[in-house]
Order: C-alpha cells, then structure tokens, then sequence
C-alpha cells in the first residue's frame, strides 16, 4: 500500500517523539541542573612551601660526574665489499711507512701517496722523517735533527796495512819486542814494545800460540806460529789484532761532508777516521766513512748511529 503524503509526516513525528523519550528515560540531566560548581570551603596554602621552593631555585643542585662516561667508538670506515663496514686500526702503517693515527692526528688523507715526501711547514723535512723523528709536520720550529740531512760529498780512500813479521825479547831488558811492517808507509818496518805507540795505535797484548797444520807439499802434520798481538786505535778506542805474517788492513780514510738543508752546517767539512765535527749543536765522531753512508759516534750520549746519510 502506498503510504500519502501526510501519512508520512505523521509517521516523521511518531519516531522523532519516541526518540526524545528514550533520551530522557536514560537519565540525561536537564538544563537547570547544568550548573558551575562552587567552592564553599577553600583551604588556605602554607606560605612555608612557597619559601622552600623558592631557597631551592637560589641554589640548584649540582649534577655529579657520571660514573660511565660518554661512549666514543672507534674510527670505522665504509669501505666496498662483502661487509658494510670495516674497523680501522689507526697503528696500521699505510704503504710509505707512515701510521694511520698519524695521519689523522695531522690533518692528512690516509689514502694520500704523496704525504710521505710532502713538507707542509717547509723546513726542509719530509712528513715521513717527520714522522720518524716523532716532531710536528706542520711546525717549522719542531724539526728533526740535522744529521738526517748528512751526507757524504766526497770520500777518499786511504789504505793503511799492517804485517806482523816477528817477536822476540829485547836483550837489553828482557821484554818482547815486535817488528811490524808497515806497507803504506815511509818508515816500513817498526819495533815496537808493549805500551808504545804507532800511527794513532797503542801496542797493546800479546798472546804466543801455535796450531797444528798438515802441510801440503809434505804431508807431515807440522806446528805452525799463529802468534796475535792487539793494536789499539787511540782515536776510535777499536782494537785490531795482528796475527803474526798476516797482513792486515785498516785505513785512514778522510770524507768531505755536506749538509743538504739551509739550516745548517758541518763543522769542520772534512773529516779523517777517528776526527770529530759538530752539527747542529752536537758533536760526533767519524768510526767508519764510506762513499755512501757512515758510522758515527755521538760523543756526549755514546750513542752509535750507523748507514748515516745512506
């Protein structure tokens, strides 16, 4: 059955009706009974709270250093491959010889070839002699020391051979006496005594002994002198033992040295085996000059520095 209009506005107020009814059976509180509350009997604050509170901002407390501190990792670099990252351990030397703490600590690219041979301070040492010498690369004032920059200009050999041909005691007191041959030399055959002194050496001990020595033409075992007697380099303070008819060679070798930075130089240039020069506020000795590199002796310290300038 089709419903008319007015029967749908009929029915329109029959539900609207129900509903307000439904609401009010549920206990909705009407308008009246809406109001504000109302304090009848506030408590009244203590002043003391607002005294305390306000001593307490005057002087805050003070954090206490924490017992753990903050966490610092270690250096990580991302680097290509199966893992994402990869630890690097900064006492790592790279390829030139030079750590990767180092490098960091001074502002360097790791990664870098040309850092070793780079002289950011310009004081004529390399980063890696810097590095070495354990000084400041980026400081002129802090430089290793200039026996690094030693080198040989000229070196010049001077041979110096000793032949111990015999002994035997002197008639006169009794002692033994020694002949010596020296081959490079304008008085060739000396004889010396014990305590006596040659061409910069001291005589020093002698020692009588003998071997047993088959011999090749004969084929008889026979004793043979193999007598030592020890010379001793007063300069260098090196002993040298002569083995009776054996030629034995030492030398007077001389170089000419150069220093190759502007901050210095040698003192006296030339130098012999055995003489001393200063560098650098420092005196040293020559022990052993070669074409190439040296041995020398620091004088106050004792220290032995060798392959110098090599």
């Amino acid at each position: 059955m089709k419903l008319q209009p007015e029967q749908w506005f009929l029915v329109a107020i029959l539900v609207l009706a129900g509903g307000l009814a439904a609401f009010k059976a549920f206990g909705m509180p009407e308008l009246e009974g809406m109001q504000g509350g109302k304090v009848k009997n506030a408590e009244k604050l203590d002043p003391a709270a607002f005294e305390a509170a306000a001593a307490r901002l005057e002087s805050p407390a003070q954090a206490k250093d924490p017992e753990q501190k903050v966490f610092v990792s270690r250096m990580i670099a991302y680097l290509p491959g199966k893992q994402a990252f990869e630890v690097i351990d900064e006492s790592t030397q790279t390829e030139d010889g030079i750590t990767v703490g180092w490098k960091i600590e001074h502002g360097f690219d790791i990664d870098d070839p040309a850092v070793a041979k780079a002289d950011p301070d310009k004081d004529g040492f390399s980063n890696l002699e810097e590095f070495k010498s354990k000084t400041l690369p980026r400081e002129a004032q802090s430089r290793p020391g200039l026996i690094l920059k030693l080198r040989v200009a000229k070196y010049t050999a001077v041979p110096f051979r000793i032949e111990f041909k015999g002994y035997a005691p002197d008639a006169t007191d009794g002692r033994m006496q020694f002949q010596l041959n020296l081959r490079d030399s304008n008085r060739r055959s000396r004889f010396v005594k014990e305590g006596d002194e040659l061409e910069g050496f001291k005589v020093g001990a002698f020692r009588q002994k003998s071997i047993e020595e088959k011999n090749p033409a004969t084929g008889i075992i026979e004793k043979k002198d193999v007598s030592e007697l020890d010379l001793l380099d007063t300069q260098i303070g090196e002993t040298l033992t002569l083995v009776l008819n054996k030629e034995t060679p030492t030398n007077k070798d001389f170089v000419q040295l150069r220093v190759d930075s502007p901050a210095g130089k040698v003192e006296p240039a030339q130098v012999r085996r055995g003489e001393t020069f200063k560098l650098d506020g420092v005196t040293y000795q020559l022990l052993k000059p070669g074409e190439r590199s040296l041995t020398l002796k620091n004088v106050e310290t004792g220290e032995i520095l060798e392959n110098v300038g090599g």
